[in-house]
């Protein structure tokens, strides 16, 4: 079965995003932004440890997917921008929500819950905020699997597979945290990681998951 045929095509482009920031050795985010139509408008990928200057924000950390992809929409070109959709692999976290809110953008799609430093439930708590009626949908499912194993993965390699992070992490989805540390233990990284397509890892991944849990 074709798992990664089965997502939004947004998600398709932010997760071929992410893994590419991943093979660079950068934190694996990516997101997209859509008009009312369904049609791309913006893009983005984590460039905070890009050295490419891929991006004025490149090398900063403010230099987040879901920022870059908002930087590219100026004012006077987007005047219906309140009917976008932003689609982030990971739950936006405190600057990224806050720019969502004065971008306008009135509709979030994120696949995976971060425990660590999401920000959705600011919507709740700040009155300007709660005002607006925006829409959050946390996705779930399989993206939320596949965002986790990349994001854990991360960790391992960079940091540690106990650091802070993956054991908020743990509370989204123990499974999917174990695979992926089960997968940087073994070879998964040393035989597909190098010019493998998100796709094919993607469905890799979710067939490991399913077999795993």
């Amino acid at each position: 079965m074709n798992y990664f045929n089965n997502l939004e095509k947004p998600y398709q482009i932010a997760f071929e995003l992410a893994w590419q920031s991943f093979n660079e050795n950068i934190f694996p985010i990516g997101a997209v932004i859509v008009d009312k139509e369904g049609n791309v408008i913006s893009s983005g990928r984590n460039l905070v440890q890009d050295n490419k200057n891929l991006s004025i924000l490149s090398e900063t950390n403010m230099a987040h997917a879901e920022m870059i992809a908002m930087s590219h929409l100026k004012k006077s070109q987007h005047k219906n921008i309140r009917e976008y959709k932003l689609y982030s692999t990971m739950e936006p976290c405190p600057m990224c929500f806050g720019t969502i809110v004065m971008m306008n953008i009135m509709n979030i799609n994120y696949a995976c819950k971060d425990e660590y430093c999401g920000a959705v439930t600011l919507k709740d708590s700040i009155p300007y905020i709660k005002q607006r009626n925006m829409k959050f949908n946390h996705t779930g499912g399989y993206e939320e699997v596949f965002q986790l194993v990349i994001q854990t993965l991360f960790e391992c390699i960079n940091y540690s597979k106990d650091s802070v992070v993956l054991q908020s992490l743990r509370n989204t989805n123990e499974a999917a945290i174990s695979l992926a540390i089960h997968l940087f233990e073994s070879e998964f990284l040393t035989n597909f990681q190098q010019n493998a397509s998100v796709s094919y890892i993607y469905n890799e991944v979710i067939k490991k998951y399913i077999e795993f849990s």
